[in-house]
């Protein structure tokens, strides 16, 4: 298998709808998140609520794959769409809470 082909499938992507925290349609503005790599998850999965937080407000601009922010015109930068989503706290609370919980390993079941 191509590396690339590899890429294309076996990732998670989250896409998270935010369009209510500006007065439009929910599904008008979005953000899509990647899966976080092994050093990237190792920061967010601790059952610090503080430390995940810390790790996820130092990673958001690199865990943005795609938006539907402009900035002048042109594709805004994921660095400037994390600041707009870290500036406004109800968002960033369901931006961080939504995407955590929608991570694989949040997901599966511990076995009994």
């Amino acid at each position: 298998m191509e590396i690339s082909e590899a890429q294309s499938l076996g990732f998670f992507k989250k896409q998270i709808f935010i369009g209510e925290y500006f007065g439009v349609k929910n599904e008008t503005l979005w953000v899509v998140m990647r899966e976080p790599g092994g050093r990237e998850t190792s920061k967010l999965m601790t059952n610090e609520t503080a430390k995940a937080n810390d790790a996820f407000v130092e990673l958001l601009p690199s865990l943005i794959i795609d938006h539907s922010f402009e900035s002048d015109g042109k594709k805004a930068s994921n660095e400037n769409v994390a600041k707009l989503i870290l500036d406004k706290g109800m968002m960033y609370i369901n931006v961080f809470t939504e995407y955590l919980n929608s991570l694989p390993l949040v997901q599966k079941k511990p076995r009994e």
